[in-house]
């Protein structure tokens, strides 16, 4: 059993390891490393010392013999001197059973297990504030499958329960043949009592973050508010501070039962020793909270702002903000979180940067500091160089100042020199400096160069090419003359052609398709229609829901083409794949191919 207990949590490390590594761990790793680390030592070393495991040494306790006595002996030894000295009874130490205290220790053991499982797989999708309900439901159904009925994860957790039962009185060795059904009814009665009521609490928990839903649009008629989501963010954060809390209870009673002897003597008392008790108990939950919940708590709250991170409307983008303000109270000196605050305040000034200048420069000066301050805990970390570079020539973009915008546009091409040095090798860096020489340092040379640098770095990278084909698409569009504008038409197609050619992932049919319509586009302004047509045809097969603008674009080139059954074909395609909004345009295109028929 030992080998099989120290092997199971040796595994659990394992695994946390390898989420880290793999880069999807979260905060919580933390919490079941130690814990996981700490249940180890005490059963690999603390446990086996004290004999717990078969013929351990007994330090401070005499002989390992005297321990391995029945109940039934200490039993009838214990009447026989209430017999003799009914008149000492009060000065003879009454112990537990051997084989009681082994079977405790089995059914905190199990415990732990059950009640992290339980953590992981109760959930509350039918978002009801019953705990039974919430418990029963977890537990029997399957969410993504309409709640179809399925025991799958309570026949797991009853095998665990009963396989743990069992292993652990089979390990008893203070067990005999009378006592054992006694052992194995105290390690079950343990662990499902234990884990069943941490179960309840993460329950009734899970139903609080309903109850608090409910109460806040109550209170504000039904729409949601910030008050609201920062009250659900803190319940959820409580949901989570109670299963720590449970565990930590959970180890301190190991702890209690792994030692078999409580007698005064290992106490020292007085003043001071109470005194100090409560110190370490301050300090080690001060600790706990400092260095562990908090940090935890600031993951849920930038994790609970996700949702509001998106699109275009500035009211989510500020609950966003306010929730991520939260959370980095919570851990101040974690640089990864300064990203989201940073994000999101670019994000409102993107928006508010025609309605409201003022606050769109307020909210980029917030921006400017929250990432130098995250510069400045990892320095090293070249995410947050790099996002002073894009904030920086974001604000150049907007100024209407041209000394401001010069400035800022020269700040932004430090930064990325910056950043280039920290990660050499990183393109999509090397690309983004040398869009901010072509478009707002005007320097072509320049911008030229490092792409030819980042050709070197990495010659398969798509993007690359797709920017020097923009590149000689707007030098196309200046040619002085009809040479120069033919030749930087070839090679704008050329990049384009080289780009597609690199791209063979089906995760990037979005860049292509965008890249081949772009490439069609180009070709039909330059009256080249064979070549578009070769071109939008494959688009076909990666256009996805975007079918429809395909074949609209070829529908447009038979009709010029004057192949008006193509056209017709193709028009009639489109309609019917294109979304309402896009039928009437689409309705005039063959009303048009009608009207061109003899």
């Amino acid at each position: 059993l030992r080998a099989l207990t120290l092997m199971m949590f040796l595994s659990a490390i394992i695994s946390h390891f390898g989420e880290i590594h793999l880069g999807i761990a979260i905060a919580a790793t933390r919490l079941h490393f130690w814990a996981f680390t700490g249940v180890m030592i005490t059963v690999g070393y603390l446990m086996t010392k004290r004999g717990l495991y078969g013929d351990g040494l007994l330090e401070d306790e005499g002989d390992a013999s005297n321990l391995d006595v029945s109940s039934d002996a200490i039993e009838s030894k214990t009447l026989s001197k209430k017999s003799k000295r009914s008149s000492r009874r009060s000065s003879v130490k009454v112990i537990n059973p051997e084989w009681q205290r082994l079977a405790i220790l089995g059914g905190i053991v199990t415990s732990l297990l059950l009640s992290t499982l339980g953590f992981d797989f109760i959930s509350n999708p039918k978002r009801t504030i019953n705990a039974g309900e919430i418990l029963w439901t977890s537990l029997t159904t399957l969410p993504n499958k309409d709640f179809q009925v399925s025991y799958g994860i309570l026949v797991l957790l009853l095998t665990l329960w009963l396989a743990a039962g069992v292993l652990f009185t089979a390990e008893n060795r203070a067990v005999t043949h009378k006592n054992w059904l006694a052992a194995l009814g105290v390690t079950l009665g343990v662990s499902g009592g234990l884990s069943l009521l941490y179960w309840f609490i993460h329950s009734f928990g899970l139903g609080g973050l309903v109850r608090t839903a409910i109460i806040m649009q109550q209170n504000n008629n039904g729409a949601l508010s910030l008050d609201g989501i920062l009250a659900q963010a803190g319940e959820l954060e409580s949901v989570l501070t109670t299963y720590y809390v449970f565990l930590i209870g959970l180890v301190l009673l190991l702890a209690r039962y792994i030692v078999h002897d409580w007698s005064p003597r290992v106490f020292v008392r007085g003043g001071i020793s109470f005194a100090s008790l409560f110190a370490v108990i301050f300090v080690s939950a001060a600790l706990i909270n400092f260095t562990n919940l908090r940090v935890i708590h600031a993951d849920i709250d930038f994790k609970l702002a996700d949702p509001f991170a998106r699109g275009d409307d500035v009211t989510q983008w500020q609950y966003a903000l306010d929730i991520y303000q939260r959370g980095n109270e919570y851990a101040p000196t974690v640089d990864h979180y300064y990203l989201f605050l940073g994000r999101a305040y670019l994000e409102i000034a993107r928006l508010l940067q025609t309605q409201n200048p003022t606050e769109t420069q307020r909210m980029l000066e917030q921006a400017r500091f929250d990432l130098e301050r995250a510069q400045s805990i990892n320095p090293l970390n070249t995410d947050h160089t790099a996002n002073l570079a894009r904030l920086h020539r974001f604000w150049a973009g907007i100024s209407v100042d041209p000394n401001q915008r010069a400035e800022l546009a020269q700040l932004a091409s430090d930064y990325y020199a910056r950043a280039v040095v920290l990660s050499p090798n990183n393109v999509i860096i090397w690309n983004e400096w040398a869009v901010l020489y072509f478009s707002l340092i005007q320097d072509s040379g320049r911008g030229l160069e490092i792409l030819a640098h980042s050709l070197e770095v990495d010659p398969d990278f798509y993007g690359t090419y797709a920017i020097l084909a923009q590149y000689y698409v707007q030098t196309a569009q200046q040619a002085p003359d009809e040479i120069s504008q033919q030749n930087a038409y070839n090679q704008a197609v050329s990049y384009y052609q080289e780009g597609i050619s690199h791209i063979r992932k089906k995760r990037d049919d979005a860049t292509k398709y965008g890249y081949l319509m772009e490439l069609g586009g180009l070709q039909v302004n330059y009256g080249d229609f064979n070549a578009a047509i070769v071109t939008y045809e494959g688009a076909l097969g990666v256009a996805n829901n975007q079918i429809w603008r395909v074949e609209d674009s070829l529908a447009r080139i038979y009709l010029e083409l004057g192949d008006l059954e193509s056209a017709k074909a193709y028009a009639n395609s489109a309609f019917i794949n294109a979304p309402d909004n896009q039928k009437p345009n689409i309705e005039a295109l063959i009303a048009l191919i009608q009207q061109a028929s003899p």
